[in-house]
């Protein structure tokens, strides 16, 4: 009798065991970078975190002292004193050597905010080489500001601008964007403007001049002006702002962008359309978009928004777009065709003109 052949049941292998992985140390990349890499990552995010990576290591102590920028809110601190101490530290505490290209300061505490320690803190600033500045805050201007000599872009909110009888001097200012800020009279906002020589972008939203007067003090040329963005708020009255529109039209040989938002719901006693004698020259021959913004069809005042938009058709040769933006979350689409005929069937003088209507 044959003998039969027994095979052996095969082992499973024991899955838990496995060869044990040699960990190998971090390296910290980023740590390794140069100064000046690492301070151009910092530069855009706010002060009060880079700051705080002074506590990551021996190598990122006094990084936060050579960031060519400062960004400072009072929104991110507990309490006021904490903020304005903090401002303290890191404007003060600097190399004096190195320059503060870009500066942003917001703060919403005014009662709290004292003058001179904005004063003190911007005649600081604008002495270091500052190019970028945005200060928004219910204070008085400092007056170190409007004769800085390197700014590029200049954002003001809030700010008052009274007691400025000396000189205004912006050589290099590109940008210049005004939001809520009062003029103490009208011939200051024709100073400032006329300060700045080079000036390609102009945006003033709900700015307050209690004394306007049309032609009580005219504009100086804005002759590189590309971009004007005008806002006039419901709770500014401006008496005779169209005229005083054209003033500031007449001024801007270049202009190529024109956005209008008019707020306001005033009646027209003041604020009556009357077609110049003499077209600007920007709107016969520069003009290449025109914006009507936060445009409601349903208020009879904002017939002079649509006698100026069929001025400007009738009249600009290289008009590109005409966009009406309607701040109504609900279109009346026969008033939005009705005004569509009537733009459509006035007296175009640029031949490749589009007409949008955006809701």
């Amino acid at each position: 009798m044959k003998s039969q052949k027994v095979e052996k049941p095969c082992r499973r292998r024991n899955n838990s065991r496995r060869k044990p992985t040699i960990s190998t140390p971090t390296v910290d990349r980023i740590s390794d970078l140069p100064d000046s890499i690492l301070c151009h990552i910092l530069s855009f995010i706010p002060t009060k975190q880079v700051v705080a990576t002074s506590l990551l290591s021996p190598r990122w102590k006094s990084i936060w002292l050579s960031v060519l920028t400062l960004d400072l809110e009072d929104k991110t601190f507990k309490d006021f004193t904490s903020f304005q101490n903090f401002t303290f530290i890191a404007i003060f505490s600097r190399n004096i050597t190195l320059p503060i290209l870009s500066f942003r300061f917001k703060c919403s505490n005014n009662n709290s905010l004292d003058f001179d320690f904005v004063d003190n803190f911007a005649s600081f600033v604008m002495q270091r080489g500052i190019e970028n500045l945005n200060i928004s805050t219910s204070t008085k201007l400092p007056s170190s500001i409007l004769n800085c000599k390197t700014l590029k872009v200049l954002e003001l909110e809030n700010l008052r601008v009274e007691d400025f009888s000396h000189q205004m001097d912006l050589p290099l200012l590109e940008s210049l964007h005004l939001n809520e800020v009062d003029f103490e009279h009208h011939e200051y906002l024709v100073k400032l403007l006329s300060s700045c020589p080079i000036l390609e972008d102009l945006q003033l939203k709900c700015i307050r001049i209690p004394d306007f007067l049309v032609g009580k003090e005219n504009f100086k040329s804005l002759p590189s002006l590309k971009s004007l963005y005008v806002e006039f708020s419901t709770y500014v009255s401006w008496p005779n702002r169209w005229s005083w529109l054209l003033e500031m039209l007449e001024c801007c040989s270049k202009l190529q962008h024109l956005t209008i938002q008019d707020s306001a719901n005033e009646d027209n006693l003041y604020n009556n359309w009357k077609e110049p004698p003499k077209v600007p020259h920007c709107l016969s021959s520069e003009l290449r978009t025109y914006c009507i913004k936060d445009y409601n069809y349903h208020f009879y005042y904002k017939k002079i928004e649509l006698q100026f938009a069929k001025y400007i058709l009738h009249n600009s040769k290289v008009l590109h777009t005409m966009t009406i933006l309607n701040s109504s979350r609900i279109v009346d689409m026969n008033a939005r065709l009705q005004m569509f005929i009537e733009l459509s069937s006035s007296t175009w003088d640029s031949s490749y003109c589009k007409l949008l209507f955006v809701p």
